[in-house]
């Protein structure tokens, strides 16, 4: 359903994420280079510039063919949707999350894009955002019952604790509660990593729990 998505980002762009800078100025951060883009209210950015990411690739949700209610409802989810540049969304494609032994991509540093030593590619972001971006992942692993590879997660679970939660992310976690009526837990209990030995697949009932952006 193309409409719970485009209400998503519409949602995503006009609330949840406006903001002022220090300069008092209105808009928007994006995610992997934490740039600010001044945005009058009720707009949506140039997509051009800059696009809504899924943090946790669309490629890797429920197929869209076989759970077409569901998938729509994972794309949609304002937990993981996220302001970024166009071409720094592009760069990513749907790499996984990691800090390349080898860096093939550096234009816009500190997003950069590589391999690790085994040949996985691998997106790296902004330090400062490191944080928010694990407890994304993290969310989505737990909320939709998805699989974080193995590499993956070690990475995840080392920015989780060097960026820890911020006061924005707080915010965040309410307005967004404020509209799809649930809350990322890992930004209110970040100790909750601790205690999940592996975020791995699993299946749960979805009748009553689905979100309403």
């Amino acid at each position: 359903n193309i409409n719970r998505y485009t209400t998503a980002r519409s949602i995503m762009f006009s609330e949840i994420e406006r903001r002022e800078n220090q300069a008092m100025e209105l808009g928007i951060y994006t995610i992997y280079t934490n740039l600010f883009t001044a945005l009058p209210p009720n707009t949506e950015p140039d997509h051009g510039d800059v696009n809504c990411e899924h943090t946790w690739p669309r490629s890797r949700l429920i197929d869209e063919d076989e759970e077409p209610t569901l998938y729509s409802h994972q794309q949609s989810d304002l937990h993981h949707l996220l302001p970024a540049r166009s071409v720094i969304n592009s760069l990513r494609g749907s790499d996984r999350f990691g800090e390349p032994a080898y860096v093939m991509e550096d234009q816009y540093a500190p997003a950069v894009s590589g391999q690790d030593s085994d040949g996985h590619n691998l997106f790296s972001l902004i330090e400062v955002r490191r944080g928010d971006v694990a407890r994304v992942i993290f969310y989505m692993s737990i909320r939709w019952g998805l699989d974080i590879i193995d590499y993956e997660e070690q990475t995840l679970r080392s920015w989780h604790l060097a960026d820890p939660v911020d006061n924005w992310e707080r915010e965040r976690n309410t307005r967004i509660a404020s509209y799809q009526g649930n809350r990322n837990p890992f930004i209110d209990c970040p100790e909750l990593v601790d205690r999940i030995d592996d975020f791995v697949v699993h299946s749960y009932s979805t009748l009553e729990t689905l979100p309403t952006p």
